[in-house]
């Protein structure tokens, strides 16, 4: 096995009389490869608790992005990655910045600042760095490759770091940049909750949110217990297994939400400014859906009824979530057709190749709940495959009839 360690740089800041060392690792990988997250294991060695505050990384995109952290408290030892609610993953926040290319170097450039994930004395947590796209990291020999400092460890390798996205990790794949963190010193007195906020407002049906507190003041020692209610004055109802400084939630109906923080030392508490989470109408709601690879073919064109929109290969749509290559999100810029019942409407697909030429398929899927259903629940309604493979545009009819065309209406209404 392969074992790398790397100098640290420490630098100390001076606040109102305490001192307070900020501890920077930094990886020497080389610059090499990329796509959109990267994963690794941070080992806290001390007996105290570390808050984590900062993160830069390297990205090959000049211009608008955000970078997005999770963490697993759990340590990342697997052969398949997959970073979602489902799988133990908690989002820890997400931030805008703008990007400055960069294809050669393993400098990193600050991506999160002003973070405050604990790590608790001991501990080894999972994290993982996402971008909208074009993140940078470098592919590994298979092995185990270890950064030091400061008590603590930024462990990757084989079965650890992971590249790709966030649906499809890929191994062997190492973080470039830096993590810097603080010493977490232990609370004495009346904790400082702050206020809870929520990285969305208003949110869809069943889709996860992460819940923060705002003007908070972390330290070690403290305990974290979330609530929930249906108004801003309960009655109040503990959230099982909320028990960390961030909470990935869910939900159908407006909710209110509030945490209890506990200083152990001096058993005092301070609860978190309350704060309601509306809820969207699943008309406005459209589930996470994005493919794998950024290469070949593209939808190109569709057209249904007064609909008729033209994009065009690598090119980022408008609307929220959308990636070059993978996902398009029309919502924001294109009017929605109005549907009718009993109506026969064409439904045409322009499909067009962006690179190599392979032939492919199309299928049409739609939700008949209101919630976002995973694509083994939505109604299957057409596959026709592409005959004559990477011609600039292929047109086919879908005949929407009788029920399917009444749930269409309810998805656009």
């Amino acid at each position: 096995m392969k074992a790398i360690i790397k100098s640290i740089s420490v630098i100390a800041f001076l606040f109102t009389g305490m001192l307070y060392a900020q501890t920077s690792i930094s990886t020497n990988f080389t610059n090499n490869n990329g796509s959109s997250m990267i994963t690794f294991n941070f080992q806290n060695t001390n007996a105290n608790d570390v808050i984590i505050t900062d993160i830069a990384s390297v990205t090959s995109l000049t211009g608008a992005n955000t970078a997005t952290l999770w963490y697993n408290p759990n340590p990342i030892n697997q052969t398949t990655m997959s970073v979602s609610t489902a799988t133990g993953w908690t989002q820890v926040s997400a931030q805008p910045f703008t990007g400055v290319a960069n294809t050669t170097t393993n400098v990193g450039q600050p991506m999160l600042t002003g973070l405050n994930l604990i790590i608790p004395g001991g501990a080894t947590y999972g994290l993982c760095l996402s971008l909208n796209g074009s993140l940078r990291y470098s592919t590994l020999t298979a092995g185990s490759y270890t950064f030091s400092g400061g008590g603590c460890n930024l462990l990757t390798g084989t079965d650890i770091g992971f590249g790709g996205t966030l649906t499809s990790g890929i191994n062997n794949r190492g973080f470039l940049g830096s993590v810097s963190f603080i010493s977490g010193v232990a609370c004495t007195g009346a904790p400082n909750a702050g206020i809870t906020a929520s990285t969305a407002n208003p949110v869809c049906p069943s889709v996860p949110f992460n819940l923060s507190m705002a003007n908070a003041t972390f330290s070690s020692g403290l305990t974290y217990q979330w609530q929930t209610a249906a108004s801003a004055t309960g009655p109040w109802t503990d959230i099982v297994g909320a028990t960390s400084s961030a909470y990935s939630a869910t939900q159908t109906v407006d909710s209110w939400y509030q945490c209890i923080v506990t200083c152990t030392g001096s058993g005092l508490i301070d609860t978190s400014a309350v704060l309601e989470v509306t809820t969207n109408s699943f008309v406005n709601c459209y589930c996470q859906s994005n493919a794998t690879s950024t290469f070949d073919e593209e939808i190109l064109n569709v057209k249904i009824s007064t609909l008729d929109n033209t994009s065009a290969c690598g090119v980022a749509a408008p609307g929220p979530g959308s990636l070059a290559g993978q996902y398009s999100n029309f919502t924001t810029s294109v009017a929605a057709p109005i549907l009718s019942p009993g109506v026969v409407y064409p439904f045409e697909v322009g499909v067009g190749t962006c690179n190599g030429n392979y032939n492919n398929w199309t299928k049409a899927w739609i939700d008949w709940k209101t919630v976002c259903l995973p694509i083994q629940e939505k109604k299957f309604i057409a596959l026709l495959p592409l005959l004559t493979a990477h011609i600039p545009k292929w047109d086919w009819l879908l005949f929407l009839r009788g029920q399917l065309l009444e749930l269409l209406e309810c998805e656009l209404f």
